[in-house]
């Protein structure tokens, strides 16, 4: 969380894909999986297993977000929806 917060101050902001699945092992489907596939030459992808918060339940499928990195960590530790900015609720994709 400490580097979360320390991604919003002074985080270097990349847009990569993410591609949004439900957990293979999951029964319910409550834990959603993505893999981050950043385009910029120093990024690895990133396969990522989210926790489910009060009911959130993606579609499947790709995504636009902005990867946030610190100078110091390999992988991104934050990611932005570009609607979570916004004020805007986020549209559940179809």
């Amino acid at each position: 969380m400490r580097n979360a917060a320390a991604a919003t101050r002074k985080g270097r902001r990349e847009p990569a894909p993410l591609a949004l699945r439900h957990g293979e092992s999951d029964e319910d489907g409550d834990h959603p999986r993505g893999l981050l596939c950043p385009a910029a030459r120093h990024a690895q992808a990133c396969d990522i297993h989210f926790v489910n918060n009060r009911g959130w339940k993606p579609g499947v499928g790709a995504i636009q977000v902005e990867a946030v990195y610190l100078s110091d960590i390999a992988w991104p530790v934050l990611m932005v929806h570009p609607e979570a900015s916004s004020g805007r609720p986020a549209k559940r994709p179809d």
